[in-house]
């Protein structure tokens, strides 16, 4: 418990606490800790404070054996950890990066090449993703952020904490899984983004999904001042008919033989 006190108070995890913590005096330094480590940080509905994800943090770790405790912080307890961890392919201790960037210590942000594109989890304290390499590929950017969207994330805990906390709770306002894809504008980034989008949009449609359920109201991509974006063009969606029509049915017919005893 001791090394947990003392990995918690590092520089590096104090950041993350509310300005106000660091106003007081010297002298009542310990109720500002305290208070800081119990009030969210943002004004997000539903955040967890840094209490309860090290409660969480805790609960699982007691259910785990010795052997697997110690695989699992070893790099989170290490006092030469780092807030910000780079993964490539010649990282020898990515599996205990990985590990640590699944507790509410260190690392904070994760870097990775491909080799964090599949078969990992990284969904226990992390619910901000953000593709700094696009790929042609709409399946490959699902998998990417799929390390993240699993059952006990981050954000499946903070929508619970959101609805218990408000009896009437505003959608927009609920956590959610942020996802960016940035990029520049005018440049040869935006034709792969508009590439990416269209094959993703392409895919919604023969699966019967939203076309444009992507878009983001508050910065639409048909913006008329985008750069690269004419103000002439608009969106327009394709009729329900064609939509209909351009469906792909995934069912499988299953064939009932019935058989007859003698």
């Amino acid at each position: 418990m001791d090394a947990l006190v003392r990995a918690l108070l590092r520089d590096d995890i104090l950041l993350r606490l509310p300005v106000s913590v660091f106003r007081g005096q010297d002298e009542t330094w310990a109720a500002s800790l305290f208070m800081g480590l119990h009030q969210p940080f943002g004004a997000t509905e539903g955040t967890e404070t840094l209490a309860q994800r090290v409660v969480a943090f805790l609960e699982e770790v007691g259910r785990m054996s010795e052997r697997e405790r110690q695989s699992y912080l070893e790099y989170a307890m290490n006092p030469r950890a780092e807030a910000v961890a780079l993964v490539k392919g010649d990282t020898k201790s990515r599996a205990a990066v990985f590990a640590g960037f699944n507790t509410p210590l260190l690392p904070e942000i994760l870097v990775c090449t491909a080799v964090g594109q599949e078969g990992i989890d990284l969904h226990r304290e992390c619910r901000q993703v953000i593709h700094y390499d696009l790929g042609w590929n709409p399946a490959t950017i699902e998998q990417r952020t799929g390390r993240t969207d699993r059952i006990g994330s981050k954000t499946e805990r903070e929508r619970k904490l959101a609805s218990r906390s408000a009896a009437q709770t505003n959608e927009q306002n609920m956590p959610g899984l942020e996802v960016a894809l940035p990029y520049l504008a005018a440049t040869y980034d935006e034709r792969m983004f508009d590439a990416l989008r269209t094959r993703a949009q392409v895919f919604e449609i023969l699966t019967g999904g939203d076309p444009t359920a992507d878009r983001d109201e508050d910065n639409p991509w048909t913006a008329s001042d985008d750069e690269g974006t004419d103000p002439k063009l608009t969106f327009v969606p394709l009729p329900q008919e064609m939509l209909d029509a351009l469906k792909v049915d995934l069912g499988v017919p299953i064939w009932m033989q019935q058989i007859q005893t003698a």
